[in-house]
């Protein structure tokens, strides 16, 4: 057995653990019954074996839990950008506590979104994470660095200015933290396939 406690409690420790609550968790341990295996799903494992196991097994199971994480990605994107959920039901909800996380990240920097010397280390400083921890859950949930996300959250709200107000290009750019409107153009064509004034003109004759 382990010292101080047991695989469950560790578990437990991990899971309810913002820095830690997305790492997947594979017990392996001698208890079988069924008491132990409802204790597993209590406690947050994502998957269980019991020993003895055979490697196979556990490389099918680490396979499988890499492929509902990836699956998961397109959710905790949509979810972290504030766009509309389109994914099908069973990837639609996610994790409450990685829920939370995202959307604490996203609205925390949405209030500073016209702020263009916001910095990775006032994103940090505001979760309370330590850059490397940031980096590795954001991109865990996402599949993107934080400054790949920043420069993504700007210009999807740039979209909604453009569709709903009446701002110049220059003054969305600005609006969401751009300082150089030329760059925000070219950004929005490279990440969108059109130009600030092409998505407005199209958002207003779809209306």
């Amino acid at each position: 057995m382990m010292p101080l406690k047991d695989g469950f409690a560790l578990c437990d420790t991990l899971k309810q653990d913002e820095r830690t609550s997305h790492i997947p968790i594979v017990l392996l341990t001698a208890r079988a019954t069924f008491d132990d295996r409802l204790a597993d799903l209590r406690y947050g494992a994502d998957a269980y074996l019991v020993k003895p196991f055979e490697r196979k097994e556990l490389l099918v199971v680490l396979a499988n839990l890499l492929k509902t994480r990836q699956a998961m990605q397109r959710y905790y994107t949509q979810l972290a950008l504030g766009t509309e959920i389109s994914v099908p039901a069973a990837e639609s909800q996610g994790c409450p506590l990685e829920n939370q996380f995202l959307k604490k990240l996203r609205e925390g920097i949405e209030t500073q979104l016209d702020n263009s010397a916001l910095s990775v280390e006032d994103i940090c400083q505001m979760m309370s994470m330590s850059r490397t921890t940031l980096h590795l859950k954001l991109t865990a949930l996402t599949g993107k660095p934080i400054s790949t996300y920043l420069r993504l959250l700007r210009l999807h709200k740039s979209q909604v200015l453009l569709a709903d107000s009446g701002q110049t290009i220059a003054e969305v750019a600005y609006g969401v933290g751009f300082s150089d409107p030329k760059y925000f153009s070219r950004a929005f064509r490279e990440e969108f396939g059109q130009s600030p004034t092409e998505f407005r003109n199209s958002a207003k004759s779809e209306r």
